[in-house]
């Protein structure tokens, strides 16, 4: 449950506490079965864990921080006034909430999260026991819900410090973060009781990739075209992890999961719990991590180390998905590490292309401003090459191939802006959606107005991708913001629409657009929206299909997220800040066309 952490040669700088996750389990808690997220699971996931996450940044953002002061949350009721009223003392706040933390009883914690899990849920089978708790697969107890999930049931009793606490929260924001791609098993909602916290998860069945790796065949025959999307999985989340500014610091085989048991699977990430958020040229000064998997700079960690060691961690795994051996191993394992000379010729590199060679050695680069970084990973040649040879007379796939990674996209948008996205895409010329409208045609069904589940699912296998049902389930419980379990013409457009183009393209007619918005909620035209003024905004108003109060909460959460200044308005700056989005954002994630996966069936 709790990652590894390692405590030689303590350096004598100030040493950033690296705290031990509680979300972490061993590979197998959530890995039994690839399902999907649920509309009302995706809801509640947004809790007191969530930053309403936003799509992939451009460049390097800041570190999610939380709110002024420490959370409460860990301490009991009685004590809290008392310790708010310190407040204007954070260092004298924080030293007294950290020890009445510590003299605080595990029915006491708050998390403030939903205390609903007993009425949306029905416990099953054990999956796997450790020392953080238990994970169980769980049924939803309302039957319509379509959902295989996992759960993973931590006592409060290991939540003893004001750190647990934090971190417990902490890991919990890095999943919502991560929410929009498919390449992360995916974090459905927390609840909590007097007892527990329990952490709904995505249930694959698949394994992780170490133990399949070790029931293989022996590495010399495997096909570097299927180790190639392996790595471009790893890879581009990897990417996406260092965008948001989340080191994962445990990046190993046994960490990434396969959504089923076909060789086609998709890998996803799993386990936060020695993650961290770092800002601009913030470093790590503890050793943690696995130790076969360690960067040389962690090993020194008195000069610190950023995000090139999980680069380095990615080098060990495409070594070892090549060669069946790690780098390094056996006694003296860090002298290792720091000067042994790495073997790419022994066998069986015999028959290892030079270009995958090159890219083993491009990651595993003792010096960290040398090393490659993800982005520069993804592009390199022996993966660039892998990724052309795709069967003779392939088509091309809808969209150019970039169909799913839109679709991933947008799903990291919050309801809010999604909203405001399908409100636009229902004003838009017929010129700018004329190739959706066409692909939209074709899905469905003599022409009606709204497609189900088996209309999308067939029209991505026909238009070249390759999903699981259950992410393709995932996909469209996002994109039908009405929750009617139908997709509309216009929620398509929405989630499809390369609004990057248009807004560098055309950008007097997107300002005209956003402002046309913004003006039908400005109702007293003073510039400034307040909440009741969003709550006009469709799925947000009043709807039979839809529960209010959930929707309610979520746009008290989108309101505070677009409200920049925090003045308690959102004005006309803020609100086209809200809805701009990087040029081709969309290439930071997965392609999932069949083509590039077709060398694992």
């Amino acid at each position: 449950m709790l990652s590894t952490v390692r405590t030689m040669r303590r350096p004598a700088a100030r040493v950033r506490r690296v705290h031990r996750g509680l979300l972490t389990g061993p590979p197998h808690a959530v890995s039994r079965r690839d399902r999907d997220r649920d509309r009302d699971c995706d809801r509640e996931r947004t809790s007191s864990f969530s930053r309403v996450p936003t799509a992939p940044p451009p460049v390097p953002v800041p570190v999610p921080t939380a709110a002024a002061g420490p959370s409460l949350g860990s301490v009991r009721r009685a004590w809290r006034p008392m310790l708010e009223r310190l407040g204007a003392f954070p260092a004298l706040q924080r030293a007294a909430v950290a020890a009445a933390s510590f003299f605080t009883s595990p029915s006491e914690i708050d998390f403030q999260l939903p205390r609903t899990f007993d009425r949306k849920y029905r416990v099953a089978e054990l999956l796997g026991e450790g020392a953080f708790g238990r994970v169980h697969r769980v049924v939803p107890v309302d039957t319509r819900v379509d959902l295989d999930l996992a759960v993973k049931i931590i006592p409060k009793q290991r939540v003893v410090t004001l750190q647990d606490y934090e971190a417990l929260q902490q890991e919990g924001r890095m999943m919502v973060l991560l929410g929009g791609t498919l390449n992360v098993v995916h974090f459905f909602g927390a609840y909590e009781d007097d007892d527990s916290v329990y952490l709904v998860m995505e249930h694959c069945v698949g394994g992780d990739a170490l133990a399949r790796l070790e029931q293989s065949e022996p590495s010399a025959a495997r096909d570097e075209a299927l180790v190639a999307v392996y790595m471009a999985d790893i890879l581009h989340v990897v990417w996406q992890c260092h965008l948001l500014r989340i080191l994962h610091g445990d990046l190993k085989l046994e960490n990434f999961l396969f959504a089923d048991e076909h060789e086609a699977s998709p890998l996803k990430l799993t386990d936060f719990g020695g993650a961290s958020f770092l800002g601009d040229g913030e470093r790590l000064f503890e050793i943690r991590g696995t130790p076969l998997y360690t960067a040389p700079e962690v090993l020194q960690a008195e000069a610190g180390y950023s995000f090139p060691s999980d680069m380095w961690s990615c080098g060990v795994i495409l070594y070892r998905l090549l060669s069946g051996r790690f780098p390094f191993e056996g006694s003296l394992l860090d002298e290792r590490i720091l000067l042994e000379a790495i073997d790419v010729e022994s066998a069986p590199w015999g028959t290892v292309s030079a270009d995958a060679k090159h890219l083993v050695l491009g990651l595993l680069e003792r010096d960290p401003a040398r090393r490659l970084t993800a982005e520069q990973a993804l592009q390199h040649p022996w993966l660039r090459r892998m990724a052309a040879a795709a069967p003779a007379g392939a088509p091309t796939p809808l969209l150019n191939g970039t169909m799913v990674q839109r679709l991933q996209l947008y799903r990291s948008l919050n309801a809010f802006q999604q909203a405001v996205f399908t409100e636009i895409a229902r004003r838009l010329p017929v010129d700018a959606t004329r190739e959706l409208v066409v692909v939209f045609s074709e899905m469905s069904r003599h022409g009606a107005a709204e497609v189900g589940l088996r209309e999308f699912a067939a029209c991505l296998e026909r238009g070249g991708y390759r999903l699981t049902h259950g992410e393709v389930k995932s996909l469209l419980s996002r994109l039908d913001l009405d929750g009617d379990g139908l997709l509309t013409r216009d929620e398509f457009c929405a989630a499809l629409l390369d609004w990057s183009v248009l807004q560098r393209e055309c950008p007097a007619r997107w300002h005209a657009l956003v402002d046309a918005v913004f003006d039908e909620l400005d109702r007293d035209r003073d510039g400034r929206l307040a909440l009741d003024d969003l709550a006009r905004l469709a799925p947000f108003s009043e709807s039979p299909r839809v529960p209010s109060l959930s929707f309610r909460s979520d746009l008290r959460r989108c309101f505070r997220h677009a409200d920049l200044d925090g003045d308690g308005a959102i004005d006309r700056s803020e609100f086209h800040s809200m809805l701009h989005i990087q040029l081709r954002a969309y290439e930071h994630f997965a392609t999932r066309t069949a083509a590039s996966h077709s060398d694992r069936d």
